[in-house]
Order: structure tokens, then C-alpha cells, then sequence
């Protein structure tokens, strides 16, 4: 799976962030980040990118490891 960066939808990744992160500072920095990329997306070519990308993606990541587990756990042999 691709993401492109400049589809990651702003709202989305702040929630996800402000899960782990109660810092208001850090936020507000985060938030100052993500606007130099405009209304959506993240900078590209920074370090930022590719983090917030992965954090834009850890769930789905989680979803398909559990699949793949229930997968190998039906499957006779494996």
C-alpha cells in the first residue's frame, strides 16, 4: 500500500497523535507542521513525512496483521 502524502487528511492524523501526545506545545507544533503543507497532506522531503505517514497507516497495519493471524490459523499445515 502507497500513501501519498498529500492526501493525509489533517483532522485524522492529529486525532491519532493526540492519542499518545498530551504535550500542548508539541501539538501546536505538530499542527504548525502539517499547515506549511496547506488545508491537507504533510510536507514532503522533511522527517515528518514519513512519520506521520506510518502513523496514518499503524492502524491498518494492525488490521491486516490480525487478518494474516486468523488467516494462518485456518489454514492446515501451517
Amino acid at each position: 500500500m502507497v500513501v501519498s502524502f498529500d492526501t493525509i487528511q489533517h483532522s485524522t492524523l492529529l486525532g491519532k497523535i493526540a492519542k499518545r501526545i498530551q504535550d500542548p506545545q508539541v501539538m501546536h507544533l505538530v499542527k504548525q507542521v502539517i499547515k506549511a503543507a496547506g488545508k491537507v497532506g504533510v510536507p514532503q522531503g522533511g522527517p515528518f513525512s514519513p512519520l506521520a505517514a506510518n502513523i496514518y497507516l499503524n492502524e491498518i497495519d494492525w488490521m491486516f496483521d490480525e487478518i494474516r493471524r486468523k488467516t494462518a490459523l485456518n489454514r492446515p499445515g501451517f
